[in-house]
């Protein structure tokens, strides 16, 4: 109890620091992946369900039941890549305990998200090194190399969400011996398709900013909005991430996020 507790402040302290050490860089992000031709929907001239259908197509979703009716559509599942992926998902599902114990059981779990792939990645792995503890980058390593071999790219969205609930499903048990550090969580990929995928903002008070309910909640989130970069005070690099559109959406998009 008084362990795990001295692990989670540290944690904070820890994590604190480093991320006042950022700097602002662009770097490919593993969504850009999912594009589409389709023309962007007006988040103004549209009804939430209508938007939650949208996040949905481009993998955004808020049970796991919406996940498996894409996957398990037959039209998909017919698709050998699909097929593993669903029978690893299960093998993980059945392995993970039932319920999480209580904080003080247990190790701390805790997020890093972030648009900037060097710097969220560099600061997760040196936070589970300071903590001893494990980091899950998803997707999982137990179907990462599924990613190259999806026949339709449409699918390759879903997957990035079915992997949430694999690395969530991992955490769960990785939790009662070490700290855990997830990667590329829920809110990495929502935040993106959000600000990449729609003209406007969706509107702040929407439920879709809403974690889903039936996914295990870490105990702290950090979204990095920028990148470990050696030349901190590199004024062309600093005002080049300003004028970044994108990047500046997306950590508006991730500051509405609630519910966490």
């Amino acid at each position: 109890g008084e362990k795990t507790l001295c692990h989670f402040l540290l944690t904070v302290i820890y994590l604190s620091s480093i991320i006042t050490a950022v700097s602002p860089m662009d770097e490919e992000n593993i969504y850009q992946e999912t594009k589409s031709n389709e023309t962007l929907m007006d988040v103004n001239n549209a009804t939430e369900d209508e938007i939650r259908k949208r996040l949905c197509q481009f993998g955004v979703h808020y049970t796991i039941e919406s996940i498996m009716d894409v996957l398990k559509h037959p039209d998909n599942r017919k698709e050998e890549t699909v097929y593993v992926l669903l029978v690893k998902y299960e093998e993980t599902r059945q392995k993970a305990p039932v319920f999480l114990p209580e904080p003080r059981n247990r190790h701390p779990i805790i997020s890093i998200d972030g648009f900037f792939t060097h710097g969220r990645t560099k600061i997760a792995k040196m936070v589970a090194t300071a903590l001893f503890g494990r980091r899950i980058l998803m997707p999982t390593r137990h179907v990462a190399r599924l990613r190259t071999y999806f026949a339709d790219p449409a699918i390759k969205k879903h997957y990035y969400s079915l992997s949430k609930y694999m690395g969530a499903h991992l955490a769960m048990s990785y939790s009662r011996s070490a700290p855990v550090v997830l990667e590329r969580y829920w809110h990495d990929q929502a935040a993106y398709v959000m600000a990449k995928s729609f003209e406007g903002l969706i509107p702040e008070n929407s439920s879709l900013y809403e974690f889903p309910k039936d996914l295990l909640v870490p105990d702290i989130m950090f979204f990095v909005n920028g990148a470990l970069n050696q030349n901190i005070h590199n004024e062309t690099t600093a005002e080049k991430y300003a004028h970044n559109d994108l990047a500046n959406k997306i950590a508006t998009v991730y500051r509405r996020m609630r519910n966490p």
